[in-house]
């Protein structure tokens, strides 16, 4: 589609080709297909990414982003009838965002004075975002209303992100020189540069993280998702005031909003500071108690600050609310595992592979339970499928070396044992090995005698 109106927005290319390969690798994920699609609106296969927005609502009917993605995109090719019939089926994820897409709407099919007056309907504080300024002063300069200049001067007086950002990527500063960015008016496109920004922060390009989240401002102006993101990225510069004062503004500003305190608690973790934590995801809980990653990360931290009941109960909470949470299973078994209850920990551990994780260290696990319900027979399995498939794994070669040893199979015993040794890749093994050969050859030496 080559159409002046539509300036190029963009972000990373190792973002982007890790976006378009998740996209690829997990098709019915709703979330990560419509993160495709507003990838595709960025490179103009708005059509493209119309026919992706369309798969998220038929994998979920009720994604209000994805429905209000996809009013965007037939907007912005002038399929303005369409736009507004899925506006009427799907409304958008707040209320007033339906009366500015119809706003834009009207700025894409041109009817401009119709759309200043759906927002001039709107409440003040709505009118005040800059998403909206945005959208108003575009749409004064199209209908010719003198007022244009000034809407868009004071916009650049209140606005928190530099004038460079939507001069130039949000391009239409002077009047008259390449009309307006019909793309830059997509609010749901801050789901992408948000990603977008977090990815290329852990990159180690700081400062272009903190550009993705001023492009995503400027797209969807909600200041605790704007300081939410600069927290992340005065973290990784080693501002720890600056961030943390940004996680409390952030959620001080969104009261319902759990992440800036899931942040907040990530970063008191890394810091080992459980105590504050612990304070900060449970905040979060109180705000989104039906989220069940929020009670798997609270049994993390609860088995972190030793305290494995309390964990357990995390994880069956997290299984309440999503029965297939495959690491809640996973970490459920593992605790039970710790705490040496075998049956509990085995039917958990059947619960994880059953649910697609068969991992070499989750074998051995089941191997080792089996082991100690006295089920060699099983234990030796699925020591044997370890040693199979993961040729280079010293540690089922211990396993299989005591669980043939528990038979009376010395010999076969030995011979994985020493297989072990010659690997050496399991220090704290090692000694125990070698003193089971030594033991084990002597009782050898008296059988001979």
């Amino acid at each position: 589609m080559n159409d002046p109106r539509l300036n190029r927005i963009t972000i990373g290319t190792e973002s982007a080709h890790i976006f378009e390969s998740d996209a690829r690798l997990h098709p019915r994920w709703a979330d990560v297909q419509n993160r495709w699609g507003l990838l595709l609106m960025t490179e103009h296969r708005v059509e493209d990414a119309a026919a992706v927005f369309r798969k998220c609502l038929d994998i979920n009917p009720r994604y209000a982003w994805a429905a209000t993605n996809l009013v965007h995109a037939l907007g912005v090719t002038g399929r303005i009838d369409e736009a507004r019939k899925v506006l009427e089926e799907t409304p958008p994820p707040v209320p007033w965002l339906r009366a500015a897409a119809e706003a834009f709407l009207c700025l894409a099919g041109e009817a401009f004075g119709e759309g200043l007056a759906l927002l001039d309907r709107l409440d003040p504080a709505v009118r005040a975002r800059m998403d909206v300024r945005r959208l108003e002063a575009a749409l004064a300069r199209r209908a010719g209303d003198p007022a244009a200049d000034r809407l868009w001067s004071e916009l650049l007086e209140v606005s928190e992100v530099p004038p460079s950002v939507l001069g130039s990527l949000l391009p239409w500063t002077r009047y008259g020189e390449g009309g307006e960015n019909l793309l830059s008016f997509v609010p749901g496109l801050h789901q992408l540069f948000l990603a977008a920004g977090r990815m290329e922060a852990r990159m180690g390009k700081l400062d272009e993280g903190e550009r993705m989240a001023e492009v995503a401002f400027a797209c969807w102006s909600e200041r605790a998702l704007y300081l939410n993101h600069l927290a992340f990225v005065h973290e990784l510069r080693g501002n720890d005031e600056a961030a943390v004062a940004m996680y409390r503004e952030a959620s001080s500003l969104a009261p319902q909003d759990p992440v800036p305190l899931i942040n907040l608690a990530y970063y008191w973790s890394a810091q080992g500071e459980m105590v504050q934590a612990f304070e900060a995801l449970s905040s979060a809980l109180d705000r989104a108690p039906r989220y069940a990653d929020l009670h798997h990360q609270m049994g993390l931290l609860r088995r972190a600050r030793n305290e494995p009941e309390d964990a357990l109960a995390s994880f069956r909470r997290a299984l309440d609310i999503n029965p297939r949470y495959a690491m809640a299973h996973l970490d459920l078994a593992m605790t039970l595992f710790s705490l040496r209850s075998w049956k509990e920990a085995l039917a958990a551990f059947e619960s994880v592979m059953e649910n697609g994780l068969r991992s070499a260290d989750i074998l051995l696990h089941v191997g080792q339970i089996h082991r100690n319900l006295n089920d060699r027979e099983r234990a030796e399995a699925f020591f044997r499928e370890v040693v199979k498939d993961r040729r280079d794994n010293s540690e089922a070669r211990y396993w299989l070396g005591m669980v043939l040893h528990d038979q009376g199979r010395t010999r076969e015993a030995r011979r994985w044992w020493r297989r072990f040794l010659e690997e050496n890749s399991e220090p704290e093994l090692v000694g125990e090995v070698e003193r089971l050969l030594i033991e084990t050859d002597a009782m050898r030496e008296d059988e001979a005698a």
